[in-house]
């Protein structure tokens, strides 16, 4: 079952990945809120724990007053820290279950996946959403978007989950 805040959120889905300055979170942030991002995604892929948690304190409130949630990628005790509305793990993270121990059972779990077999993993272990992709690599045309939307559909009939397809 896809977890109650999880539904609905990902029409317009930002994931910063640190091409950002960190001086410069603040005001990237508000710019997107009053963009209209349903959702945020925190990833900084070469930062360490204690960076994430300051990025994201600085993130939380503006997210929050702008009523849209916030994603903390990879680092589910930063998620529990600051009281982020979902956290997101990779093939390579802790599971599901471990994950949802630490964020408690308001702040929803997203996976990553990379095939079908891992998406229907995914949603056997209780994710609130998965990401798949990438869905073509870059300099790749649609058709191959296409086809992956396709295999989500496919993988998506046996259990509703909410889904994401990352592309490039």
């Amino acid at each position: 079952m896809v977890h109650a805040r999880a539904e609905g959120l990902l029409s317009l889905w930002h994931c910063g990945s640190g091409y950002v300055k960190p001086e410069d979170v603040p005001n990237m942030t508000q710019a997107l809120v009053k963009g209209g991002v349903d959702l945020l995604q925190l990833r900084a892929k070469k930062f360490t724990p204690a960076e994430v948690e300051r990025l994201a304190r600085l993130m939380h409130p503006i997210t929050r007053d702008g009523g849209i949630p916030l994603i903390i990628n990879d680092h589910p005790e930063v998620a529990a820290a600051v009281g982020s509305e979902g956290v997101h793990v990779g093939q390579d993270d802790q599971g599901v279950d471990a994950t949802r121990s630490i964020v408690g059972p308001e702040c929803f779990v997203g996976k990553s996946t990379h095939s079908v077999a891992q998406a229907r993993a995914a949603m056997a272990e209780g994710a609130d959403y998965i990401g798949f992709g990438p869905c073509m690599p870059r300099g790749q045309n649609r058709t191959m978007c296409r086809s992956v939307c396709r295999i989500l559909q496919r993988c998506m009939r046996s259990r509703p989950a909410r889904s994401s397809a990352l592309a490039g």
